[in-house]
């Protein structure tokens, strides 16, 4: 079904683009549509900032859903920013919408007429109204996911091995907005924190006893089971980087993973702190940008610390890091191929032992000691 998504929008844009040279092209009304979760609306960050690179004058707006609208706010590449929760990314039950709500809503950001839509990930309502409400010109994911079937290309974030044609998260919405002539111009981060946030931040680390960059975030949930590392080799982390560097831990996570935080906050020898389900994202990226570095499962976090290019460590299992990974600056990923990677992540052929429990405690914490000692000059007390 993705793919027949991605073939009917590869369609309606060579219809819409019919006989236009789209990329020398300039356009003063832009909607930029991406309606997936947290992490995935992050890695589309760079490619609004090359599009507001390329239309400095132009008015974007952002289409994307609720759960995603906190990573945009204070971005000062993004005009406007319009709630859509797609049923096909919506998680839970109450977000999700009548097919006849979702058409009034989609018709009254539809009207608006944009002279550029760029279709960075797309459902099938916002795919029609692209068409019946016809821009000047349309740039997609179809296209690009398409061209790669054909092509050899090579990524911004990882460059792929010979004869693997997997493409960055990253690099494929810098590919769609290339289409419209936008240049992948580097950035140093791509979340924008406000001063009161920044504000918030000290007093929440004061009110602690933590002090900025003498701490580290650890992040032992995620939403699929089958990318979480073992609970308790992150309380042994946790307990190393404290015994080893003097650093105080702090763990994050969702509302619904506050019980894996808590139980590794009561696996480690000395307790750290849990905020997980008790501040909002803004408060998390306000804390992230005064951390050391984060530890983190394959989840929205490796794309958070990622868009704020914070040094990060992310572990992988089920899915590909080559598409999936950070992007910071300063990162290390681990990760253990087995035969039956990728997967589905909906059932184990190694449940006892899934893939992501391959990796060993040791070579993360090298990694974090790697790390600390290259870019903080934090050595082994």
């Amino acid at each position: 079904m993705e793919y027949l998504l991605y073939f009917i929008s590869f369609i309606f844009t060579k219809i819409i683009n019919f006989n236009k040279n789209v990329s020398k092209a300039n356009f003063n009304r832009i909607l930029i549509i991406k309606l997936d979760h947290i992490g995935d609306v992050v890695t589309s960050l760079p490619s609004v900032y090359s599009i507001r690179k390329r239309f400095p004058d132009a008015v974007i707006t952002f289409l994307t859903g609720e759960w995603s609208e906190d990573v945009l706010k204070n971005n000062p590449y993004i005009d406007n920013i319009e709630i859509y929760n797609s049923n096909r990314f919506s998680r839970e039950r109450e977000n999700r919408k009548s097919i006849i709500q979702r058409i009034r809503y989609l018709r009254s950001i539809f009207k608006k007429r944009y002279d550029l839509i760029a279709g960075l990930r797309d459902d099938w309502l916002s795919l029609i109204f692209s068409l019946i409400y016809f821009p000047k010109a349309r740039i997609d994911r179809g296209t690009v996911r398409i061209k790669l079937k054909y092509e050899n290309t090579s990524g911004l974030i990882f460059k792929s091995e010979k004869g693997n044609k997997t493409l960055h998260e990253v690099d494929t919405n810098l590919k769609i907005t290339e289409m419209a002539g936008a240049e992948a111009i580097g950035e140093e981060k791509f979340i924008f924190l406000s001063e009161s946030e920044r504000d918030w931040a000290e007093e929440f680390l004061s009110s602690k006893g933590l002090k900025e960059k003498k701490f580290v975030i650890i992040s032992p949930g995620a939403k699929w089971k089958y990318r979480r590392w073992n609970t308790r080799n992150f309380a042994l982390l946790a307990d190393r980087i404290r015994g080893k560097f003097g650093l105080d831990i702090l763990i994050s996570g969702s509302e619904g993973e506050v019980d894996t935080a808590e139980d590794m906050r009561v696996m480690m020898k000395e307790k750290g702190i849990s905020v997980a389900g008790k501040i909002d994202i803004r408060q998390i990226l306000s804390l992230l940008e005064k951390a050391l570095i984060c530890i983190t499962n394959d989840s929205g976090m490796v794309h958070l610390t990622s868009g704020l290019n914070i040094p990060v460590i992310a572990l992988f299992g089920a899915q590909d890091p080559m598409k999936f990974g950070p992007w910071s600056d300063i990162n290390t990923v681990y990760h253990k191929k087995v035969e039956c990677f990728p997967c589905s992540q909906k059932k184990c052929k190694l449940k006892d032992n899934p893939c992501i429990n391959l990796i060993e405690e040791d070579e993360v914490f090298s990694g974090v000691s790697e790390i600390l000692n290259s870019t903080q000059n934090i050595e082994v007390q």
